[in-house]
Order: C-alpha cells, then sequence, then structure tokens
C-alpha cells in the first residue's frame, strides 16, 4: 500500500476483494478431469460455475482421494502433488487398479522411478486359501512408517492365516477384517494408492482384487513436548508445540475437551502436500472468518510451503510489515484464544497462527492471566511503553541533538557537547553505527551454537561498547539510548512485533537525521494512518479500540477473570457470551439469548 493511500480510497472507494491471493491450483486429482488437465488453467473459486464443477467432480468420482478437505459431503477433493506428470501418467492415475497384481506393482513403481528409487519398499507373502495360494504385496516407502506397526498389525494377521486347519476364503474384505490396523481404507484408483504412499501409508495388493487397503502405519517421531523458548513463562503451563501436527492437536484437544472443538484438515502445495489444519470452535466462531480462511489456503499454488506457513498468503503483500497474525508456541493461549471465537492454523511446526490478529492480542502475553490483573495490567502498560521507546528512543535522540538542542536541559546539554568534542562522526552516524553493532551481537547470539550464545552476546556488548567509547568512535550517551531501544525490543512479546519495530526505528533514525522533530511527526502520521489500514481477516487490526468496542474488557488494563465472561464483540461471534454463562431458552424468562449485534462505540 502506498502512502496516503487512504485518502485516496476515501474518494475512489472500491469493493471489497477475497482474502487471500488467486493462483494456479495443482491438479485436484482423479477422474477424467485429471487427462484434461482443465484446472490448470483456472483460480480457484474464481466463479460460482468453477466451484460447483469442483464439488461434482468430488460426488461423481467417488472421493477418490479417500478424504475430503473438509466433513461435509460437498467438499472439494484435496490438491493433488501431480501436477508436473505426463498426460500418459496423468491418464494411469485415473484408471482403476487392475486384477493383476504385477500389473498394479508395475504401475507403482513406474510411477516412483522404481527401482532407481531407493526408498520404495515392496513386500511379498503368500496366503493360503480355499482357492489356492493367494500373492499379497505391500508397498510403502521407506522413513515414512513405522516398521513395528507393520510387522505386528499387517503381516503377523496375515501369517496366521496360514496356520489354520481349514484354509479361508481370501479376499479384501477378510483382509480388513483380519488387519488389526485400526485405520484401515479402501483404495479403488491409482491415484489414492499414490496418495496414501506419498503420505506414509502401508498399500495392501491382493492378486485378483480391484481394490486395495491402505492402512495408517505412519512413523510418529518427533520432538518431545517441552517448554517453548521463546515464550517462556514464570507462571503457568511449561508445555510448547512440537513438529508434529497430530500431537499440536492433541494438545489443544486436553485443554478444550468438546466435540465442538473442529480440526478442518486441508494440504497445501501442489509438490509438498503438506497437511495443515483449520482449528476453530464451531457454534462459537463468525463462520465468515472460517471461509476466508479457507479461500486463503486453496488459493496456495506453489510447490512447496515451508513448514505449511501460510501467513504469507493470509494477507495481501503489502509495503508496511505489520504483523496480521499471532504467532505462538504456547498450547494454553491457543486454547484461550479459540474459545474467544479466534481460529488456529495448526501444522507440522511448533509456531501455530491465530487469526484474526490485533495489537491488543500481539502484546499480550500468556502470563497475564496466571497472575493478579493489578501487576498484570502495570506489566501490559510496560510492554507498550517498551515498544514505544523501541521506535523512538534512538530518532529522538538524533532529532534533538542535532536540531533542537534548546529542549535539553543546560546541564546535559555541556555533557553531551564535551563528551562529544573528540568524536569524529554527526550525531546520526553514531546512533545508526551503534544499532548496526546491536543487531550484528543479536544476529550472533542466534546463530552461534546455545552454549555460548548468551556468553558470546553479553561479553560482545560490553566489550564493543567500552571499546568504541574509548576509541572515540562514538560518545557515551548514545551507547545509552541504543542500549535502552534494545532492551525495549526484547520486552515486546510478539516477534513479528519486534521485527516491525527494529526495522521501522531505522527509517525514524533517517528521517529524524535529515528533518528533526516535524518529520518525525509527519512519518508518525503516515505510519499511523498506515495502522489504521491494516487488516486481519477484514477485521482492523486497532480494534477493539478503534473502532471503539463497549463489550470487552480485555484491552490495556485487564479485568478480574470472572468478569471476562464475555467474548471479544469485534469477532461477532455466534455466543456473545461463556456457555456456561448463556442463559438458555427454556430458563430464561426472556426467552433465546440476543445474536451477537454490532457495537461500535
Amino acid at each position: 500500500m502506498k502512502p496516503f493511500s487512504f485518502v485516496k480510497r476515501l474518494i475512489w472507494p472500491r469493493r471489497a476483494s477475497s482474502l487471500g491471493r488467486t493462483g494456479k491450483p495443482g491438479i485436484p486429482g482423479g477422474g477424467e478431469d485429471i487427462v484434461r488437465g482443465k484446472y490448470l488453467e483456472r483460480p480457484p473459486y474464481a466463479t460460482p460455475q468453477a466451484k460447483e464443477a469442483e464439488r461434482d467432480l468430488w460426488s461423481t468420482t467417488g472421493g477418490q482421494w479417500g478424504k475430503p478437505s473438509r466433513p461435509d459431503s460437498n467438499s472439494p477433493p484435496r490438491r493433488s502433488p501431480f501436477g508436473a506428470m505426463s498426460q500418459e501418467k496423468r491418464k494411469i492415475l485415473a484408471s482403476d487398479i487392475s486384477t493383476s497384481l504385477d500389473r498394479n506393482l508395475e504401475v507403482v513403481m513406474d510411477i516412483f522411478h522404481a527401482p532407481r528409487n531407493g526408498g520404495l519398499i515392496i513386500r511379498g507373502i503368500e496366503v493360503r486359501t480355499d482357492r489356492g495360494p493367494v500373492r499379497v504385496a505391500l508397498v510403502y516407502m521407506e522413513g515414512l512408517i513405522d516398521g513395528d506397526t507393520i510387522k505386528d498389525f499387517i503381516i503377523s494377521p496375515l501369517n496366521r492365516l496360514n496356520t489354520l486347519d481349514k484354509p479361508v476364503r481370501f479376499g479384501s474384505e477378510t483382509a480388513l477384517q483380519h488387519i488389526a490396523e485400526a485405520q484401515v481404507y479402501t483404495a479403488r484408483k491409482y491415484s489414492q494408492v499414490v496418495m496414501a504412499i506419498v503420505e506414509g501409508e502401508c498399500v495392501i495388493f491382493i492378486d485378483g482384487e480391484r481394490e486395495a487397503l491402505t492402512a495408517d502405519t505412519r512413523a510418529i517421531s518427533h520432538r518431545q513436548v517441552e517448554e517453548s523458548p521463546t515464550e517462556a513463562v514464570v507462571r503457568g503451563p511449561h508445555e510448547g508445540f512440537v513438529e508434529n501436527l497430530r500431537e499440536n492437536i492433541a494438545l489443544i484437544r486436553r485443554r478444550l475437551s468438546t466435540p465442538d472443538l473442529v480440526a478442518e484438515r486441508h494440504f497445501v502445495g501442489a509438490r509438498s502436500h503438506t497437511p495443515v489444519d483449520i482449528v476453530y470452535l464451531e457454534g462459537v466462531v463468525n463462520p465468515k472468518l472460517v471461509d476466508e480462511v479457507r479461500k486463503a489456503i486453496d488459493s496456495i499454488s506453489v510447490d512447496l510451503v515451508p513448514a505449511g506457513d501460510v501467513s504469507k498468503w493470509l494477507q495481501p503483500v503489502k509495503w508496511f510489515p505489520f504483523p496480521t497474525h499471532i504467532t505462538t508456541e504456547r498450547p494454553d493461549r491457543a486454547s484461550a484464544m479459540i474459545a474467544e471465537g479466534h481460529i488456529a492454523i495448526v501444522n507440522d511446526s511448533p509456531n501455530v497462527l491465530l487469526v484474526p490478529a490485533t495489537i491488543i492480542g500481539l502484546m499480550n502475553s500468556a502470563e497475564d492471566y496466571y497472575v493478579h490483573p493489578v501487576p498484570a495490567s502495570l506489566l501490559r502498560m510496560i510492554r507498550y511503553f517498551a515498544f514505544f521507546v523501541t521506535l523512538y528512543a534512538s530518532a529522538m535522540y538524533v532529532a534533538i541533538t542535532t536540531f533542537h538542542p534548546e529542549m535539553i536541559p543546560t546541564e546535559l546539554m555541556f555533557a553531551i557537547a564535551s563528551a562529544r568534542e573528540i568524536v569524529p562522526f554527526p550525531t546520526a552516524v553514531e546512533v545508526v553505527l551503534m544499532e548496526i553493532a546491536f543487531e550484528l551481537i543479536r544476529e550472533a547470539g542466534v546463530r552461534i551454537p546455545s552454549v555460548i550464545g548468551p556468553t558470546i552476546g553479553i561479553v560482545g556488548a560490553v566489550v564493543l561498547g567500552q571499546a568504541a567509547v574509548q576509541a572515540s568512535i562514538v560518545s557515551p550517551i548514545p551507547v545509552v539510548v541504543v542500549s535502552v531501544s534494545g532492551l525495549g525490543s526484547f520486552a515486546i512479546p510478539n516477534y513479528d512485533l519486534s521485527l516491525f519495530a527494529r526495522t521501522v526505528r531505522f527509517l525514524l533514525i533517517l528521517v529524524a537525521a535529515i528533518f528533526g522533530i516535524p518529520g518525525l511527526t509527519l512519518v508518525s502520521l503516515i505510519l499511523l494512518a498506515e495502522l489504521f489500514s491494516v487488516r486481519s481477516l477484514g477485521q482492523p487490526i486497532t480494534a477493539p479500540v478503534i473502532p471503539a468496542w463497549r463489550r470487552n474488557l480485555d484491552d490495556i488494563f485487564l479485568a478480574p477473570l470472572p468478569k471476562l465472561t464475555r467474548r471479544p464483540a469485534f469477532l461477532r461471534t455466534q455466543e456473545v457470551r461463556s456457555a456456561d454463562e448463556r442463559p438458555s431458552a427454556e430458563t430464561s424468562p426472556e426467552g433465546p439469548a440476543p445474536a451477537n449485534e454490532d457495537e461500535g462505540g
């Protein structure tokens, strides 16, 4: 967004655009449409007709991807990672499984480039049946499966059939009954088989059967649940999210033990096929917000989304780097915000995204709710002061000492002048050098091994600052100012917001060195105007302060927890109060609880 663009919008208002960016999706997968490739040329949900055609494809092909991306029957199919395959392979993927075991193994080996691809494992078994020995083949990817699960719950039950006194009639239904693995599905198309293999499942081919079985044998190996390194607290739980989607969802469900908690599975990346869950509280969340998140995720068309991080697609790209989502590694905070009506985006990453975001939410800490409201409110005020100091401490020092020395007390001005007599650089250059040095120390402390990182940071800051003063490169006062500004950035609880403050302060220092306080004032007004235009899922980032909402007691000052029974009104949730506080239609003399109407201040 260009500067002063808000003035243009006031003069020429434009229609509200749908959230997210549209692009060319991957092949939805299966059926005749995979052969034609007609889904390659249209943006997702570009027209109602295109969306209806996608739903028709899902209903007519019998759910060839096994499980829909959303639980309702009209859900579109999952995004396919087969977008770059040749037309011949697309035609094969769209076809049904053959009754010949040799043909099925030949197709799978050709798709996975075996035997050059050493990761594809094929294990053959013979089962004694009433019609003679029947060949069975287990196909899976090495490293993605749990070997003990395949051995104990698939191979052993099948081998046990050979020890029976009387041979049984063997087929896919018999195998389904004897396999001890809980999650077993049937697959009738090669596209389903290939998708199951790349997701870490074991595919069971039976000679003479027109369908295969897919068993969930994925290896669950991840870091143990431990305290979040970036959101450590004194009071409260010390659990943090890990690099496993199932474990992350389980951490949330342990705190929100209700059937209304919905974890809606989506897949992103045309090749990576990374699972991403949209987690919300059904009956509480605003359905329009959920639809916007779905559209944003379905619009992702790149090959690989690193760690499933979909934050770049939740908002159009802008030059103004203010965060429009809240990132947390704490399950208790994510659960609390989901209960309020927010939406969590969970993936195989310890960072969970929460939308919509506000400045209040970005500045809050999970520890606020485990201490008394009075000290919690004081700590919040300190954080806002730290944010202001990070932005303006260095810039104000440059502006005052360069253009407005009359604002400084006389004794202090003489001290600053005497300290700068032997310094060859202007004040702005001093401050910029110290800011760059501070950022170098910060980045070095993050990148070097954790054992010596804190030591290098502390020693480097002390030694570098003292050496710079003794070498007459900078005066002592800029060292103090830059140090206070750096400490303020550490007090900001949200890392993305801290990056925003650290980036913008260099702009403010440049403006202060050229124009002084009038320039700082003008640039601050421009930044404030841009801040008012920032939206997170269509909600103002400055809510619930501007616009003011009367139904919100969790702003800068924290109210006692028993008073926080109303959900934030700017979310427009379906339930105004917590479930235990909302009167029912049978018990309330006034009838059912009213809907959540808009209450702008």
